[in-house]
C-alpha cells in the first residue's frame, strides 16, 4: 500500500549550521577559469567578451559591506571560478551570481550569505543538502526560487544586489535609463 504524500516520510533537514568565529566580509570577482566558451570565442573571432554585469555584483557586494561598516582594506575578494580552492581567513561571502558545477563545494571557512544567487536546477541539485543547511535561500529571480522550492530547499525572491546600490547624486547629462532583461533567470521579478 503507497501511503499519502502527507504521511510519508520527510527526508531530515540538516541542523542549522553556526560560523565558528569571526568572519570577514567577502566578495566574489570573476576570473572564468573554466570557461570553455571563451576559447572557442577566441579562436573563432580574436577576442572575447564578458559579463560586465559580473563587475557590478562586485561593486555592489562592497558597497553593501560599507553601507554595514566594513572598510576596503578589511573585505576579501574571492574568485568565483576558484571558490572550492580558495584557503584564505574565515569570511562571509555574499552569494551574488550565477554559480555553475565548478564553484561547489565551499570550502569550510566560507560561510555563505545568499543574496541574488542564481544557478540551473541541476546544480541546485547536486548541492541541495548544503544549500537546506543555509536555508533561506535569496535568490535573484523567480526561476532559481521555484527551482530551489522543487529541491525541497526554502527560497524567496532578493531581485540582484546590484538594485541595491545608492541613487546617482546627479543625472547624467544626457541621461537615459536603459533595463535589460530576458526570459527565464533573467527576467524581472513579478
Amino acid at each position: 500500500m503507497r501511503l499519502p504524500g502527507w504521511l510519508r516520510p520527510r527526508p531530515a533537514r540538516p541542523p542549522p549550521l553556526r560560523p565558528a568565529g569571526p568572519l570577514r566580509p567577502a566578495v566574489l570577482q570573476f576570473g572564468y577559469a573554466g570557461f570553455s566558451a571563451f576559447a572557442r570565442d577566441h579562436a573563432a573571432t580574436g577576442r572575447v567578451s564578458v559579463n560586465l554585469g559580473d563587475y557590478m555584483q562586485t561593486l555592489a557586494a562592497r558597497a553593501a559591506w560599507a553601507r554595514l561598516g566594513a572598510g576596503p582594506d578589511a573585505i576579501v575578494a574571492i574568485d568565483r571560478d576558484a571558490l572550492p580552492a580558495y584557503d584564505g581567513p574565515p569570511v562571509a561571502l555574499i552569494m551574488n551570481a550565477c554559480f555553475y558545477r565548478h564553484c561547489f563545494p565551499l570550502p569550510p571557512q566560507v560561510w555563505p550569505v545568499f543574496f541574488g544567487f542564481q544557478a540551473k536546477r541541476k546544480h541546485i541539485r547536486r548541492v541541495r543538502r548544503f544549500l537546506q543547511a543555509h536555508a533561506p535561500i535569496g535568490c535573484r529571480d523567480p526561476a532559481t526560487a521555484a527551482h530551489c522550492a522543487a529541491e525541497g530547499i526554502a527560497a524567496h525572491v532578493t531581485g540582484c544586489l546590484t538594485m541595491s546600490f545608492d541613487p546617482r547624486p546627479t543625472a547624467p547629462d544626457p541621461g537615459a535609463v536603459l533595463l535589460v532583461h530576458g526570459a527565464g533567470a533573467g527576467a524581472f521579478p513579478a
